[in-house]
């Protein structure tokens, strides 16, 4: 399993990490999700979501459920779209929640609305 060190900009649940307005500045936020991209040896799932949005909260169990199987071959986090929309913007993220799975930095698949946990498997299968 890929360990990461403890840092401020990100707050780590059931190897899900969540991109939080208590980790710091959002420059901090973008800076902190930029360096894991580029240091993950393992491809990234980003989850953009936010409080209010129902699909949202739906698909979060899957979304957890998918970090415990895929522990140590894949890294999710999760990006509150009102605490980083800088982030959100460089995504051109226009509807939530909205996925996109990333390799190297690169775009490998998205979506915009709900994913089954069998489909984002699938993602993931394609990209390791």
């Amino acid at each position: 399993m890929q360990k990461w060190m403890p840092c401020p900009n990100v707050k780590c649940v059931r190897s899900v990490r969540r991109m939080s307005s208590r980790s710091g500045s959002r420059k901090r936020r973008a800076s902190r999700f930029a360096e894991i991209n580029r240091e993950a040896k393992v491809p990234v799932l980003v989850d953009f979501w936010a409080e209010w949005c129902q699909p949202c909260r739906m698909s979060a169990p899957e979304v957890d459920a998918l970090a415990r199987e895929i522990a140590g071959r894949g890294l999710i986090l999760k990006v509150n779209t009102e605490e980083s929309p800088a982030l959100a913007a460089k995504f051109r993220v226009q509807s939530i929640p909205y996925f996109v799975l990333l390799r190297g930095g690169i775009i490998i698949a998205e979506r915009t609305g709900m994913v089954s946990r069998a489909e984002m498997r699938r993602w993931f299968a394609t990209a390791a």
